[in-house]
């Protein structure tokens, strides 16, 4: 579980950038539907190893709303406008 959270943390500056610039996310190199469905098994696997998932349940609702909106074949950084922050 350390090493995919490390990983995900690591592309948080590209991320961060290219919302600052106003991309909108549609260059995708791993979609949101692709990691929608991973994350699934992401906790299942944490759970499986007894570690509570709560604070990353979050995430995975992110990921399916960003989905649900038409947003599948995009990018993490596509997700701003879905969230629910006020920017």
């Amino acid at each position: 579980m350390a090493a995919v959270q490390t990983a995900m943390l690591a592309g948080l500056p590209r991320m961060a950038a290219a919302i600052d610039k106003g991309a909108d996310g549609t260059a995708a190199e791993s979609n949101l539907a692709m990691q929608a469905g991973a994350f699934v098994n992401l906790l299942d696997a944490g759970r499986a190893q007894g570690i509570r998932t709560d604070l990353l349940e979050p995430v995975g609702a992110l990921l399916e709303r960003g989905v649900a909106a038409g947003l599948g074949a995009a990018d993490l950084a596509a997700l701003e406008p879905t969230a629910g922050g006020d920017g």
